[in-house]
């Protein structure tokens, strides 16, 4: 600073101008932008991936989960037991349709076992033990009678063997 005549006058500096894009600020906000964008698409890619793997289930492994479930329950009571044949056949039905392409749903049990006796697809063995099924269930469905627990639990192991026996089988590996 320099004094003439009483007045302070001061230097004249050079001014420097930094661009926006040369800041600090820019920069680390460039870097948290592509690690954000690197990771989202990243997490994408995974989760595509894997939603890839998922296959989903077959018709008989459906089937056998949903009579699992029956079998862990208890039936007590005639209601109980009625419920539990509806839903068991209405199971069997539905697999025997989504497997076996076999027009099984919206039939009663007796149009059931006819119609399976004229189509050649399942075995007699196997006819039999849904005809067991079907008329021991039929007294419980319609003539009130009540379900003992040791006939219904049987009739979920008959009917776990019939879906294990129809189902695919996988092939063998050499």
């Amino acid at each position: 600073m320099e004094k003439i005549n009483n007045i302070e006058l001061y230097d004249i500096y050079s001014t420097r101008h930094i661009p926006f894009f040369q800041t600090v600020w820019f920069s680390r906000t460039l870097i948290t932008l592509g690690i954000v964008i690197v990771g989202s698409l990243t997490a994408w890619l995974i989760i595509r991936y894997l939603k890839k793997k998922i296959l989903p289930k077959s018709a008989w492994q459906i089937a056998l989960e949903q009579l699992h479930v029956l079998q862990k329950k208890g039936y007590t009571t005639k209601a109980a037991g009625k419920q539990c044949y509806f839903t068991m056949t209405s199971i069997i039905k539905e697999y025997l349709h989504a497997q076996h392409q076999l027009r099984t749903i919206g039939k009663t049990d007796e149009e059931l076992i006819r119609y399976l006796q004229k189509s050649s697809l399942l075995t007699q063995p196997i006819i039999k033990r849904l005809e067991e099924i079907c008329s021991g269930c039929l007294y419980i469905k319609f003539a009130n009678q009540e379900a003992v627990q040791k006939q219904i639990t049987l009739h979920l192991e008959l009917s776990v063997q019939i879906i294990q026996e129809t189902k695919p089988q996988e092939p063998q590996a050499c």
